[in-house]
């Protein structure tokens, strides 16, 4: 089956269970296998953080939804028991390590 780029980026994502997880609003293109690499989907209108949805985790599409592995964005229940990450190291805009930010 082959899909337009402007109808996929509507679609509603949802997880083999039922679990709704937002829209698609974009995806990331491999420019040298011209390939999609993966799925940015939009939670809610009023979400400000997107979920990045691998290829390998998309079960099938169809022209109504795209249906993803449960194991994909976790329940409610596991939801309640993550902890955010402290004193977690990353790159800063200079590319130095910085602590807990």
């Amino acid at each position: 089956m082959r899909i337009a780029w402007d109808i996929l980026i509507t679609l509603p994502v949802v997880t083999e269970s039922g679990q709704t997880l937002g829209r698609i609003v974009g995806g990331m293109l491999d420019t040298e296998a011209h390939a999609l690499v993966s799925y940015e989907v939009k939670p809610s209108l009023l979400a400000r953080h997107h979920l990045i949805i691998s290829c390998e985790q998309v079960v099938t599409i169809t022209s109504e939804h795209v249906v993803v592995k449960d194991a994909t964005y976790p329940t409610t229940e596991q939801r309640k028991t993550i902890r955010p990450a402290t004193n977690v190291r990353h790159a800063g805009a200079y590319g130095r390590a910085e602590e807990g930010v």
